[in-house]
C-alpha cells in the first residue's frame, strides 16, 4: 500500500514516504530523480502465478517531465525466481506523449511483451517494482532536493465485482465513490464527467449475489493500452437462481479508445433483465446477448461481432465491422429462428473481401430478414451474407423491404437463395363517394410473359398478395372489374406499373357505368 518504505529495496537512495499527495492510505512513496533513469525499486511478495491474465496495477506520478513511452518514461517491473535477481521483465507503460500530469493508473499484463533480462517466468512472480526515466532536473529547496517522483497502491488482479442491495440500483458512480472513499483500485476512474474503466467489471455472481446495475446517459471509456490482454476490458453480468441479475443501459456511449476492444457477454444463466436502449457501443469485440433480452435503437460501430443469440434486436445499426475471416460476421445467425428476432437492422460499411455483414451458421437452412437494409447489397467483393454451409441450400426470406439480393451472398460451398417477399396491394373505391367496393376482382400480370401474379376479390375494398421480388423492378399490368356474371355498375380499369423493392400499392377509383341510373347501393 506504499504507506511506509518497509519492504522496498533496489537502489533509490532517496526513497521516502510522502503524505501531501498520496492517492490512498496514509502516505505514498517518493523520490527525487535528477534527469536520468532511476534504479528499480521493488517490493518482495510470496511467489504467485500471474500468467492467467492477471495484471499489475500501479499509481505513478512525476512532477517534472518523464521521457516518452517508447523510451520508458514510466515503467513497471516484475521479477521471477529471486527478488532483485537477473530474471525480470520491464514494461514501458507510459510517457510524456501518452499521459498527462497528476496521478496516473499504469497497468500491464504480466504476459505482455516487454524488455526481458535473464529468463522471466510469469508463473513465478516474486517481486514487483517501479522505474522512472526523467528528462528534467530535480529542483532544490535550499540544499535539499525536492521529491519529483511518486508511486502508491501497487496491486495485481483483473477488475472489480459489483453487487447491490436487493432494492437498490448500482451504477458507475457507486463504484467510483467506493474507490475514492475506500480502496482506490483504479478500475473505475472519472474524468470530465466520463468514467474510465481499466479492467473488468463483473455484475453480480453465480452464488447468491444481488446486482441491479444501471448505466443511464453515461460515457464509459476503456483507455488505450497496448500492454493489456485482449480480453481484459469487459462488462460481464452473472446471475444466480436466488438473486437474478438486472442490467439496464439507456442513452449511453461505451467506447474503447484504442485497439484494445471491450466485450459484453450477457448470455449467462439467471440474468433476469438485460436491455440496451438508445445507446452506442463503439470499438467493441464480441457482444453476446440471449433470448429474452431486448436491444433497441443501438448503434454498434467498429465492433467485431454482434451475436443476438435469440435476443430481440430492433432499429439497430451495425457499421464499420472489423472482424474478418470465414468464422464470423458483424451479425451472427446461429439458429433458424434467430433472424426472426431481429427487425429493422441497418448494415453499413463492411469493407473487406472477408468482412461480412451477416454470418450464418452451417446448420441454418432458412430464416427471415425483417426489414434488414444493406448499404451495398449487390457487392460481390464485400458480401452482405456468408453462409458456412458446404452443401445444400440456405433460403433467406427477405421481408418488409429487406433489400438483400442473391448476388450479395456467398458460402463455403452451398447455395444461398434470397426470396424477396413484397406485398402487392390494390384498394378499390367508388369514384363518386370514395366508398370501398367489396368483391371487385383484381388481377396482376407480369408484362414479360403474362404470368399471373394476383387474382383476388377485394375484402372491404382491399386485395393483397405476396410476391417474391427478384431484386430488380418488375414491369407488370393490372386489371380491376366487378365479379364476372353480375350486372355491371362500374367501368373496368387497367393500367401498367412496376413492382419495386417496396412492393406495389395503388388505389383504383371505379366510375359508374354510363347506363346505370341508380348506384346509391
Amino acid at each position: 500500500m506504499c504507506d511506509a518504505t518497509t519492504g522496498w529495496a533496489g537502489g533509490i537512495a532517496q526513497l521516502d514516504t510522502y503524505t501531501d499527495v498520496k492517492i490512498e492510505g496514509s502516505a505514498c512513496l517518493a523520490a527525487w530523480i535528477d534527469n536520468t533513469t532511476s534504479a528499480i525499486e521493488y517490493y518482495t511478495i510470496t511467489s504467485v502465478d500471474l500468467s492467467g491474465g492477471e495484471h499489475i496495477y500501479m499509481w505513478m506520478m512525476c512532477s517534472g517531465v518523464v521521457d516518452t513511452k517508447a523510451n520508458g518514461g514510466y515503467r513497471i517491473v516484475a521479477y521471477s525466481g529471486t527478488a532483485g535477481g537477473s530474471n525480470y521483465m520491464t514494461w514501458y507503460v507510459g510517457g510524456n506523449d501518452t499521459h498527462g500530469t497528476g496521478w496516473l493508473l499504469l497497468c500491464c499484463d504480466v504476459s505482455a511483451s516487454g524488455s526481458e533480462t535473464g529468463t522471466f517466468d510469469p508463473t513465478d512472480v516474486v517481486a514487483i517494482g517501479i522505474q522512472f526515466k526523467t528528462t528534467t532536473a530535480a529542483l532544490k529547496r535550499g540544499q535539499t532536493y525536492m521529491h519529483n517522483c511518486f508511486w502508491d497502491a501497487v496491486r495485481y488482479g483483473t477488475g472489480s465485482v459489483v453487487t447491490s442491495a436487493s432494492t437498490d440500483d448500482a451504477d458507475y458512480e457507486d463504484i467510483y465513490d467506493d474507490e475514492i472513499n475506500d480502496n482506490y483500485f483504479g478500475v473505475i476512474q472519472k474524468s470530465y464527467g466520463s468514467y474510465i474503466q481499466t479492467g473488468k467489471i463483473i455484475l453480480g455472481g453465480t452464488g447468491t449475489e444481488t446486482c441491479d446495475f444501471v448505466i443511464d446517459n453515461e460515457l464509459v471509456i476503456f483507455p488505450s493500452n497496448d500492454k493489456v490482454a485482449s480480453d481484459f476490458y469487459e462488462i460481464l453480468p452473472l446471475g444466480n437462481a436466488t438473486n437474478p441479475t438486472y442490467v439496464i443501459i439507456t442513452g449511453s456511449v461505451i467506447k474503447a479508445a484504442g485497439s484494445e476492444k471491450f466485450t459484453i457477454d450477457s448470455s449467462g444463466a439467471n440474468i433476469n433483465t438485460f436491455t440496451i436502449t438508445g445507446s452506442t457501443l463503439n470499438n467493441g469485440g464480441t457482444i453476446t446477448f440471449l433470448t429474452g433480452q431486448t436491444i433497441t435503437a443501438v448503434v454498434f460501430t467498429g465492433c467485431d461481432t454482434v451475436d443476438p443469440n435469440g435476443a430481440t434486436l430492433s432499429e439497430c445499426t451495425i457499421e464499420n465491422a472489423t472482424v474478418t475471416g470465414t468464422s464470423a460476421g458483424s451479425l451472427m445467425v446461429n439458429v433458424d429462428t434467430e433472424g426472426e428476432s431481429c427487425s429493422d437492422i441497418n448494415f453499413k460499411n463492411y469493407p473487406g473481401s472477408t468482412t461480412y455483414a451477416v454470418y450464418v451458421a452451417a446448420s441454418v437452412t432458412e430464416f427471415d430478414m425483417d426489414n434488414w437494409q444493406f448499404d451495398d447489397p449487390n457487392n460481390t467483393t464485400s458480401y452482405a451474407v456468408y453462409w458456412a454451409g458446404t452443401g445444400g441450400t440456405l433460403t433467406i426470406n427477405a421481408l418488409n423491404g429487406t433489400n438483400l439480393v442473391t448476388a450479395g451472398c456467398t458460402s463455403a460451398g452451398g447455395t444461398v437463395t434470397v426470396v424477396n417477399s413484397v406485398t402487392l396491394t390494390v384498394t378499390v373505391k367508388r369514384a363518386d363517394t370514395k366508398a370501398l367496393i367489396s368483391n371487385a376482382e383484381v388481377a396482376i400480370y407480369k408484362a414479360s410473359d403474362d404470368s399471373e401474379l394476383m387474382n383476388e376479390l377485394t375484402v372491404s375494398g382491399v386485395a393483397t398478395e405476396v410476391f417474391a421480388y427478384p431484386g430488380t423492378a418488375v414491369d407488370m399490368y393490372w386489371r380491376v372489374r366487378e365479379i364476372p356474371g353480375t350486372d355491371p355498375q362500374f367501368k373496368p380499369q387497367s393500367s401498367e406499373a412496376q413492382i419495386t423493392a417496396d412492393g406495389f400499392s395503388h388505389t383504383v377509383y371505379l366510375e359508374n357505368a354510363p347506363y346505370v341510373d341508380d348506384v346509391s347501393s
